[in-house]
């Protein structure tokens, strides 16, 4: 049992040799079907052709550009890989021929393979010494990775801003220009209709204290900013006064005449009465001679 064991590991030796080539060897197979162990190549190169004899060196050859080889790994060179800038990579080591690139994403940045080879750094930042940073006041960014630029200035141009600017979006102009005059014309507006709005409430705060004297005047003010219907409006007033003091005086006038004209007529009364009474008591005592002349006598006195 244990000769059968003997051969058969003796027969797996001389047909398997590939089992007893070392870590910086490989195997190969020759057209004969025999196997043998061959070298690697040296960093950077490439197996050409494999060796023709067993614990042997290949034919190498260097590794074009763009591809590399560690040393003592692989029979064939591998394609190198590069830092995209442009998507936010930043290149620590380039490829070489015996070793692959090596990049990283900035700080603050996200990275969006394995390899580092494309990050994003959001609208609004940019890119500064390897870091993701905010744009600065009056900047903006408004795709990834890519700088800040400052906001358009509309001033300069003329025009007037339509759209305030942010991060992320620039400013947006308006191409109607600043008119001098509708602008005055309208702050001289604005300017009235305020002293109008005062006037109006000074006006309705003091109304209940306004005095007889404070209403005359506001009267006259009013009067003197009003048009033709008012003056109408005092000219009749004006004629009623002068008609009521006419009346006034024609009424006085007269009686002062009624006045004076009555000790005249109480005069005449008592007269009459003194002439009367001794006609009566003559009639009784005298004769119808004597009394008519006592009657003319009154009569020519009166």
């Amino acid at each position: 049992m244990a000769v059968i064991s003997v051969t058969i590991y003796l027969v797996f030796l001389t047909t398997t040799t590939w089992a007893l080539c070392q870590p910086n060897q490989y195997s190969t197979r020759l057209t004969s079907g025999k196997e043998i162990c061959c070298f690697y190549c040296a960093a950077g190169e490439a197996v050409k052709q494999p060796c023709k004899s067993n614990n042997s060196n290949s034919i190498c050859v260097t590794c074009p550009e763009g591809y590399y080889n560690r040393e003592k790994t692989k029979s064939e060179c591998s394609p190198c890989f590069y830092c995209n800038t442009k998507l936010g990579s930043i290149e620590k080591k380039a490829c070489t021929k015996s070793a692959q690139a090596e990049c990283i994403c900035p700080n603050g940045s996200i990275s969006k393979n394995e390899r580092h080879t494309a990050c994003e750094c959001p609208k609004g930042k940019q890119i500064v010494k390897e870091e993701c940073v905010q744009c600065p006041v009056g900047h903006f960014s408004d795709k990834e990775n890519s700088i800040c630029r400052p906001w358009t200035n509309c001033s300069a141009r003329g025009d007037v801003v339509q759209v305030a600017g942010s991060s992320t979006s620039d400013v947006i102009c308006s191409k109607t220009k600043i008119q001098p005059e509708p602008v005055t014309t309208k702050f001289s507006n604005l300017q009235t209709s305020r002293i109008f709005l005062n006037n109006l409430k000074t006006i309705s705060a003091n109304q209940h204290t306004v005095t007889r004297e404070d209403k005359k005047n506001n009267d006259v003010y009013n009067n003197n900013n009003t048009g033709s219907g008012n003056l109408m409006t005092w000219g009749t007033l004006s004629l009623i006064l002068v008609g009521v003091t006419l009346l006034s005086l024609s009424a006085g006038f007269i009686i002062t005449m009624i006045i004076q004209m009555k000790p005249k007529k109480m005069n005449n009364i008592l007269r009459s009465r003194k002439c009367r009474h001794p006609v009566q008591e003559q009639e009784k005592e005298q004769s119808s001679a004597s009394e008519s002349s006592l009657v003319k006598q009154c009569s020519e006195s009166a």
